[in-house]
């Protein structure tokens, strides 16, 4: 978000009526993009623009596989009648960009389409498929194929690279949401910087 110094409270009342009428208008009352996890969404609103959102939690509790969802369901919102003008029924697509600094691309690849097949991730990793769930495999990367989702799996990056990547990827394709697995794989961007 640009820096925009101080701002009266009358103008910052306005723009948040009109948070409150956007949501009091769409659909399903969200403000934001949709999470497609009713119950995040209902607590939440979708996700806004200004928005940051840690998932903290001990280790393997799921904190990767909830953040794929989230990402794989707001980039799945777009491959249905999409068109070549980046378009989804009048809706511009969602464009979600995903670092995963500890998980291969192929990995969460797989996770999605696990996701998305129905087929457990342990099954696809060991190829013990049935013929039904290797179609069924192989039908859900074919329609994935224009799904809006963009992965980084560049391990340790600085923030200063994330950040240009970032910049990158929303002149060339945009960018509605940015997910970081995980935050504290990210290094300083030099030796004056701190964690913070």
């Amino acid at each position: 978000k640009e820096e925009t110094g101080f701002k009266s409270f009358v103008n910052a009342t306005v723009e948040a009526i009109d948070i409150a009428n956007k949501a009091y208008q769409q659909e399903g009352n969200l403000s934001g993009l949709p999470t497609g996890l009713i119950d995040v969404d209902k607590k939440l609103g979708g996700l806004n623009p200004s928005d940051l959102i840690i998932i903290a939690g001990r280790p393997s509790m799921g904190k990767t596989a909830l953040a794929t969802n989230i990402a794989f369901n707001i980039a799945k919102m777009n491959f249905n009648n999409v068109d070549s003008s980046n378009k989804n029924n009048g809706v511009a697509k969602s464009v979600v960009g995903f670092f995963s600094l500890e998980m291969s691309s192929s990995q969460l690849a797989a996770r999605i389409l696990s996701e998305a097949s129905k087929v457990p991730s342990d099954q696809i990793r060991r190829g013990e498929m049935s013929e039904n769930e290797f179609r069924r495999f192989v039908e859900a990367a074919q329609q994935l194929e224009s799904c809006t989702l963009y992965i980084d799996d560049t391990a340790a990056l600085p923030i200063s690279t994330l950040t240009a990547r970032a910049r990158r990827l929303k002149r060339t394709y945009g960018l509605d949401v940015l997910i970081v697995d995980y935050l504290q794989l990210v290094r300083p961007a030099s030796i004056k910087d701190n964690r913070v």
